[in-house]
């Protein structure tokens, strides 16, 4: 009950990635008193994982759930995964498939350098990896993408070196809009290397999550003050 408990308190009230942690924990002490057996802790654990964008753990744990109980279809999550890393990393990659003018159009329009609510901008080669307090950087919108499950909002973009990265934005309301035309700024900006390898498919791209909506401004100006509520599949486990 107490896994299940921290990820309803998460989604529901206090959307701090403390309490996806915490639910992780609990699982693993379910498991190591004796549920390791149990298919629906390992399901459970992959969505939070998923969610997390914690892919190859996702998959390690959809994978044993399956071989426990082939009626959760975790292998059919597992290839949505790969489907949607793959087209991420492609994106990224090709740059949002524009041309190489499209590309050099678009960096021009990058506004030069300011600090943003007190914070000093950076390119993201500049960025470290995990939390980069105090610091913002302004970006274009390249692709899109499309996906079923959180985060509300994935996108490829660039910074003005016309370097791509994937940008996941939780709790964004869907109504929320973004074009080539705008610039994003990214407060804080959380670098994670989003890295996984299934059946000979090897994927690895950085991706800067945005884990609250003020963090995430259009043309400097803070788009969503507010949560917008996710939801996530648990199965009946209850630990």
């Amino acid at each position: 009950v107490l896994g299940n408990a921290y990820l309803a308190l998460f989604f529901n009230d206090s959307h701090s990635t403390n309490d996806l942690d915490r639910s992780l924990a609990a699982y693993t002490r379910a498991e190591k008193a004796g549920d390791e057996s149990n298919p629906d802790l390992h399901f459970n654990r992959a969505n939070v994982h998923r969610y997390k964008e914690d892919y190859a753990e996702a998959i390690a744990s959809y994978l044993r759930a399956h071989e426990l109980d082939p009626s959760l279809h975790a292998v059919d999550i597992v290839d949505s995964i790969m489907q949607y890393t793959k087209r991420v990393s492609t994106l990224i990659q090709r740059r949002g498939l524009h041309t190489a003018k499209k590309i050099t159009q678009l960096a021009s329009t990058v506004p030069p350098p300011s600090d943003i609510q007190g914070r000093s901008r950076l390119l993201i080669g500049a960025l470290q990896l995990g939390l980069n307090e105090g610091v913002v950087v302004a970006l274009k919108l390249l692709a899109d993408v499309p996906r079923s499950h959180e985060p509300t909002g994935c996108f490829v973009m660039m910074d003005s070196a016309e370097t791509s990265v994937a940008v996941s934005v939780y709790h964004l309301d869907n109504e929320v809009k973004i074009t080539e035309e705008d610039t994003i700024y990214v407060l804080d900006p959380y670098l994670k290397v989003v890295s996984l390898n299934h059946n000979s498919n090897s994927i690895r791209y950085n991706c800067i999550h945005v884990a609250e909506p003020h963090l995430f401004l259009i043309n400097g100006k803070i788009v969503a003050k507010s949560y917008a509520h996710a939801e996530i599949q648990l199965d009946n486990f209850d630990a």
